[in-house]
């Protein structure tokens, strides 16, 4: 229904003003030049929550069937031609798309019409979403004690929570896994969860990637006046309490929800879902980006991003600490610094290292993935634990192998009130 309404209302709203128009002797021309300014609606997505994308196709309808509206009588032959050739077009598309290998993609839960803009967020005093994935939702508790994963795109998918929940039947596994996110942006999340869960968390596990963690610290998400997602004062860290709202097109484009036609289709057409990926790559483009680890640079600001980082988990563990939560860290390692011949030498086996003296320093338990997963790329080959070409996320293989080490430590991390662990061992 909710397609429909956005593939034909507009166009029919259209063509009835198209028609009235047409009774008032306003030139057909005038219908180009709507459709060519359709795509403009999409600078309403601060007042309207339909993101730049969905509004934009809205405009794009409505301009087209103002312009077949204000032209000639209308031949249904020839709409039916019109119709009958986009579905021609269409099918070869989808064709070639999985000639190339692309397949439908699943949802990952049932994707959202409406999603709340910046402005909207900003004027309730709140800070905006402006990042990959977002928080779970605490009212879907089970009623098994759980454990809250956080971290960035390392974890952000459904096989890694799933294959703990088989590991650890006794615990639920709740995924907070946001894709190019940093430790700050994960923080702020981790504190909106706690504030909204019925219960806490038995165990907070933070998956840090040495990869590029510390490079997507202090991005500048346009709403916060020090430019960071969070207030680094002599006290603690705070979720930005300075708001202010900005209007820009970059920013429309890099927050805005992908056009929900394509997600909806992206499940069933291949064509669609390498579409949707197009989108995707465009809002990365329009993020702010800079040197990283993965690429062997630094950032100007190298040591106050670890400084800040430092902080960070500073502030997460004593928030835990007085909430009664336990924390442990679990640091990956960079596929790069793997794959070198001489490891000890590359930039991300130095962050790996450094992350995990920040951590012993800090008191923060800490898992170290390192020696598990060389010995593996040693023994296998990169190609069987991380997705092709020089991608830094694990395959299937690869998060089966993270899961199956991590899971045995888990319960030893936990432990109740009187100070003695639960049982809640891995499952044979």
């Amino acid at each position: 229904m909710i397609c429909g309404a956005l593939l034909f209302g507009p166009l029919m709203g259209g063509m009835a003003l198209g028609r009235l128009l047409r009774r008032l002797r306003v030139p057909a021309w005038i219908g180009a030049i709507l459709f060519c300014l359709g795509p403009t609606a999409g600078l309403t997505a601060d007042w309207i929550p339909l993101g730049f994308w969905n509004l934009a196709g809205i405009g794009i309808g409505a301009g087209a069937g103002t312009w077949i509206g204000l032209s000639a009588d209308l031949s249904l032959p020839g709409l039916a031609l019109m119709t009958g050739l986009t579905l021609v077009g269409v099918g070869v598309l989808e064709v070639r798309a999985r000639w190339e290998g692309h397949r439908p993609e699943p949802w990952k839960g049932f994707p959202a019409l409406v999603q709340p803009t910046m402005k909207a967020a900003i004027e309730r005093g709140e800070i905006p979403r402006r990042w990959g994935g977002g928080a779970a939702n605490p009212t879907s508790l089970t009623a098994r004690p759980y454990l809250v994963h956080l971290g960035d795109s390392m974890i952000a998918n459904g096989r890694f929570t799933a294959r703990l929940d088989q590991l650890l039947p006794a615990l639920a596994h709740e995924n907070l896994g946001m894709p190019g996110t940093g430790t700050d942006v994960q923080f702020v999340e981790l504190l909106r969860w706690l504030d909204a869960a019925p219960r806490p968390p038995l165990l907070v596990v933070h998956h840090l990637f040495s990869g590029n963690d510390i490079d997507d610290l202090d991005q500048d998400y346009d709403f916060c006046a020090n430019h960071m997602v969070v207030e680094y004062e002599p006290d603690g860290v705070y979720p930005c309490r300075h708001l202010r709202w900005q209007f820009s097109l970059r920013d429309l484009i890099n927050q805005s929800p992908p056009p929900y036609l394509l997600w909806i289709a992206s499940s069933y057409l291949a064509v669609a879902s390498q579409a949707l990926d197009g989108v995707r790559q465009l809002h990365i483009a329009t993020a702010n980006h800079g040197p990283t680890v993965e690429h062997g640079t630094v950032a100007a600001d190298w040591e106050q991003r670890w400084a800040h980082f430092e902080a960070l988990m500073k502030a997460e563990h004593d928030e835990l600490q007085r909430r009664g939560i336990a924390l442990v860290a679990s640091v990956l390692p960079f596929r790069g610094a793997l794959e070198s011949t001489t490891p000890q030498t590359t930039l991300g086996w130095r962050a790996q290292t450094r992350m995990l003296e920040v951590l012993r320093r800090l008191q923060i338990p800490a898992l170290d993935f390192w020696p598990p997963l060389f010995d593996a790329v040693r023994r296998e080959g990169s190609p069987a634990w991380f997705k092709p070409g020089q991608d830094v996320h694990f395959n299937d293989r690869g998060v089966d192998l993270y899961d199956g080490w991590l899971a045995p430590q888990l319960p030893s991390l936990i432990a109740d009130e009187s100070g003695t662990q639960p049982a809640l061992g891995p499952s044979k």
